[in-house]
């Protein structure tokens, strides 16, 4: 669902924007990192936080 929901908010950015993003989803890095290597979008960064 994460990627879902950023896609919609995706939608609504200008050119340059960039959006930030949290989520709990244990899969969602590697599934973004695939997301924005087949959209064309940048990745500026990707960290894991333990809690």
């Amino acid at each position: 669902m994460p990627i879902v929901k950023a896609k919609k908010e995706m939608d609504s950015l200008a050119p340059g924007q960039i959006m930030k993003l949290q989520t709990t989803d244990k899969g969602s890095m590697k599934d973004f990192q695939a997301w924005v290597n087949q959209t064309g979008h940048e990745l500026m960064e990707a960290r894991a936080i333990r809690v």
